[in-house]
C-alpha cells in the first residue's frame, strides 16, 4: 500500500519527535512543576476550632462569622462562613526569625486578591491562625505544634536548593561577567571564593509566587545576604550575594 506524499510529510516530524524522546531529549516546558507548597500544607492542614473569634466584630458589614475553620491536606480552606479558598492558588511568604538566645519565631502569610490566610508562631506567646476577608475575618488559636518551625527554611527546601554547577556572575568589584563555581550543600554556600553558612542565618524568608517560582532569602548577623531564586521546575534561575564590600548577581 502506498503512502500519500502529504501523509508522508506529516509523519516525518512525528517520527523525529519520537526519536528525540527516545534519546532522552525533552522540552523544559514538559518538566513537572516542583511542589513548593507541600511542606507548608503538611504543617498547616487541620481543623482550627480553639478560641475562634471574629477579628472585626464592630466593623460595618461584619457578619459575625466564627470557627471552626478547616484546611484540607490539599490546601482548601472552608468554614466560618468563608467561601472556599485554595492556599495552593495563593502567593505565600514564610519568615523564620532566630533570636540571639536561639528561640524561633515563624509566620506564614498567604494572600490572593483580598483573601488572606496567616499562621503566626511567635517565640513566646499564643500561636494564631487568621482566615478570611475583612471585615468577616476569623482568627483561632493554634493548639498543635507548628511543624515547619522545627527546622530552618533552608533545611525544609534543601532538596530543591542544593546544587553544584557553574554560574556566570557580575561582581560590583570587577564590573565584568566571570564564570565561577557554585555549590550549596549542608547549608554551606560557596560561590567563587565567598563562603556563606546558611545554618547561621538570623532571618530566612521563602516566597512562593503564584507562577510557582520560589525565592529563598537568608540574612546573616554580619549583614550579608544570599538570595536564591528557583523556577517552577526546581531549576536555579538567579543567585544574588549582598555583602558590605562585595555584591554579585549570577545566573546559570
Amino acid at each position: 500500500m502506498s503512502i500519500s506524499p502529504r501523509l508522508q510529510a506529516l509523519s516525518m516530524p512525528l517520527a523525529a519527535a519520537w526519536l528525540l524522546l527516545a534519546c532522552g531529549v525533552t522540552q523544559a516546558a514538559a518538566m513537572p512543576k516542583t511542589d513548593y507548597w507541600a511542606p507548608v500544607l503538611a504543617s498547616v492542614a487541620g481543623t482550627y476550632d480553639s478560641e475562634c473569634t471574629q477579628m472585626y466584630p464592630d466593623a460595618p458589614g461584619a457578619a459575625g462569622t466564627r470557627g471552626p475553620v478547616v484546611v484540607s491536606a490539599d490546601g482548601n480552606v472552608t468554614g466560618a462562613g468563608l467561601a472556599q479558598a485554595s492556599l495552593a492558588d495563593m502567593g505565600v511568604l514564610l519568615s523564620r526569625f532566630r533570636e540571639p538566645n536561639g528561640a524561633v519565631s515563624l509566620s506564614v502569610l498567604a494572600n490572593k486578591d483580598a483573601r488572606t490566610v496567616s499562621f503566626m508562631a511567635p517565640a513566646e506567646g499564643t500561636r494564631i491562625a487568621s482566615f478570611g476577608v475583612e471585615p468577616n475575618a476569623t482568627r483561632c488559636k493554634i493548639e498543635r505544634p507548628f511543624e515547619i518551625a522545627r527546622q530552618s527554611l533552608y533545611a525544609t527546601y534543601a532538596g530543591t536548593l542544593d546544587a553544584k554547577m557553574k554560574l556566570t556572575c557580575l561582581f560590583n568589584t570587577s564590573k565584568k561577567e566571570t564564570e565561577v563555581d557554585y555549590q550549596l550543600a549542608n547549608g554551606i554556600l560557596k560561590v567563587a571564593d565567598q563562603v556563606v553558612d546558611l545554618n547561621k542565618a538570623t532571618l530566612e524568608r521563602v516566597k512562593i509566587e503564584p507562577n510557582r517560582n520560589l525565592s529563598y532569602n537568608a540574612h546573616l548577623a554580619d549583614e550579608r545576604r544570599a538570595v536564591i531564586t528557583m523556577d517552577a521546575q526546581g531549576q536555579l534561575l538567579r543567585f544574588r550575594s549582598i555583602g558590605k564590600d562585595v555584591n554579585a548577581t549570577c545566573k546559570p
